[in-house]
C-alpha cells in the first residue's frame, strides 16, 4: 500500500475484524467545483485470515471517493466523518443508483457493517 494517504482510519469492528481505512487526494482538476476528491481504500482482516480489499483506489468497479468542500480542511474531522459516513451507507439509506456498482462483498460489508459503522462515526464525531 502506497503512504502517500492524508489519513488512515481503524475501526474495530463487533465481530472482531478490523476495518483498515485510507483517504488520498486526487489531484485530477473538476472544473466548476471547489471540491477536493478523496479517494478511499478500505480493507477488512479477520484475525487469522487473510486481508480482503473492499474499495479500491481509483475509477474501476469497485472504487470510492468522497467530495470535501474548498472551506473543509481535507485531513481535518469533517473529512474522516465523511470517509466513514460513505462506507456506512446502505441501500435504503440513499438512491439506490448510488449502489449500482457496488460488488457483492461490499454490499455484504454495508448491510453487515453499515448500522454498526454509522455508530462509530456518532461516536467519534458527535450527531450530524
Amino acid at each position: 500500500m502506497s503512504t502517500d494517504h492524508l489519513f488512515t482510519l481503524r475501526v474495530r469492528l463487533s465481530s472482531g475484524r478490523l476495518l483498515t481505512v485510507h483517504a488520498f487526494e486526487n489531484h485530477t482538476y473538476y472544473p466548476y467545483s471547489s471540491h477536493t476528491r478523496l479517494d478511499i481504500v478500505a480493507v477488512l482482516t479477520a484475525p487469522g485470515q487473510r486481508r480482503e480489499q473492499l474499495w479500491k483506489r481509483g475509477t474501476d468497479l469497485g472504487a470510492m471517493y468522497v467530495g470535501i468542500p474548498g472551506h473543509e480542511i481535507i485531513d481535518g474531522d469533517y473529512a474522516k466523518e465523511a470517509v466513514l459516513s460513505c462506507l456506512a451507507l446502505r441501500p435504503g439509506d440513499t438512491d439506490a443508483d448510488f449502489f449500482a456498482e457496488y460488488t457483492p462483498a461490499q454490499l455484504d460489508f454495508v448491510s453487515t457493517y453499515g448500522e454498526e459503522l454509522s455508530m462509530v462515526v456518532s461516536d467519534r464525531y458527535g450527531e450530524s
